[in-house]
């Protein structure tokens, strides 16, 4: 058998791995072009990142500094906004479809876009929230 964890155990969690308490020091956000079906077995090469340098794109340092706390009822990490300003058009793959946080070699998090992002001129900019949620929890 195995114990249940509850909301608060995961907040708890969550506060310790990644917060400013952390002993990890920082994680990399990542922006991907192609993502498969995500699952619990992906990994830092599972989806396609767009190359460093490619238009403008640079991969962002995310600091332990992320705010814990419950989001209708589900245990829920969030970074302050960050923003990939593009130099023009992506040329291996023209779309932005989700990102990827990763610390090391490891995948820490996945998410996928419900809109495709499609960078087309000098200066355009997308900005995202990187969220992370434990588990579905118990929504309220």
């Amino acid at each position: 058998m195995a114990g249940l964890l509850t909301d608060a155990g995961a907040t708890y969690i969550l506060g310790a791995a990644f917060g400013a308490t952390s002993k990890l020091t920082s994680f990399t956000l990542q922006l991907c072009t192609i993502m498969t079906t995500i699952s619990d077995a992906d990994t830092t090469s599972t989806h396609t990142v767009i190359p460093n340098a490619e238009a403008g794109y640079a991969d962002i340092t995310l600091d332990n500094d992320a705010t814990v706390s419950s989001v209708g009822g589900i245990p829920t990490l969030v970074w302050e906004r960050q923003s990939f300003v593009f130099s023009g058009p992506l040329t291996t793959n023209p779309n932005v479809v989700g990102y990827q946080i990763k610390s090391g070699t490891t995948l820490i998090a996945v998410e996928k876009f419900d809109n495709v992002f499609t960078p087309e001129l000098a200066d355009d900019e997308l900005k995202i929230i990187p969220t992370i949620r434990m588990g579905n929890g118990t929504p309220t």
